[in-house]
């Protein structure tokens, strides 16, 4: 008997920040103190999800020395655009930030998870979606597991930090030999696959492409993290900063 495909999963981040700042999206960072969750509203289909998150308080009241404060409130928009599609957007709440057009990207507007919603469980999940997204409250982190198989495609431990000129997100990897991720262009690499202990710079540079690991004319922030089982899942990054991604033996 054959079996079913499991669909892949398409992660859409959306970090919603300045243009002039710079981001990194790497391993354990003593910049920054995480966030607590505040609140959720969820609409009646358990397809859209709005959160609420406050800045923690550090030893020095909420400031840390590197690269400034952190963003004191967050506002966390999630919503399972399909089956096999998810969408989550992370933005400062006290104040508009750029973010890629609307008619380049249409996506719902935070005036649409605010008119659909009401309070709930911080888990979004369908009967017909092999996805489950969970928020974990204090501190703040979101993970994104498969339910067939019950792997965790994403998890943001530790902390997340925003920042006015930082940005830090990470997600753990399962074991080596477990995964294989692609991606994170525009580079000349040795192998198609990337490997572990490795930093990528995306910053479009005038560089011939004969010259190996440097970031070249293109920035495309998008990996594969496929899977031993043949499963696995992709995340795509939207965002104007420029970013430096570090792939450890845990973590991206």
């Amino acid at each position: 008997m054959a079996t079913r495909a499991r669909p892949p999963l398409v992660l859409l981040l959306c970090l919603c920040l300045a243009s002039c700042l710079s981001s990194a999206i790497g391993g354990v960072s003593a910049t920054g103190n995480g966030y607590r969750t505040t609140a959720f509203l969820v609409d009646e289909e358990g397809r859209r999800l709005r959160a609420e998150l406050a800045a923690v308080a550090g030893a020095g009241g909420g400031s840390t020395a590197a690269y400034g404060d952190d963003v004191q409130r967050l506002d966390v928009y999630a919503s399972l655009e399909t089956d096999s599609r998810l969408h989550v957007r992370i933005a400062d709440a006290d104040g508009p930030r750029w973010e890629v057009p609307q008619d380049v990207i249409p996506r719902p507007s935070p005036e649409f998870f605010l008119q659909t919603s009401r309070p709930g469980r911080p888990v979004l999940s369908t009967a017909t979606s092999d996805l489950t997204f969970a928020i974990h409250t204090s501190p703040f982190r979101f993970t994104v597991t498969r339910r067939s198989t019950g792997d965790v495609l994403f998890d943001t431990t530790p902390n997340l930090v925003f920042k006015d000129r930082y940005l830090e997100l990470t997600s753990s990897l399962p074991p080596p030999g477990r995964a294989s991720l692609y991606g994170l262009g525009e580079q000349t690499k040795r192998t198609f696959r990337l490997q572990r202990n490795d930093t990528f710079t995306l910053w479009n540079s005038d560089i011939a492409a004969g010259n190996v690991d440097l970031n070249l004319y293109g920035s495309h922030p998008f990996y594969m993290d496929v899977r031993s089982g043949g499963g696995g899942g992709a995340a795509p990054e939207l965002g104007p900063d420029v970013r430096r991604l570090s792939l450890t033996a845990r973590q991206v």
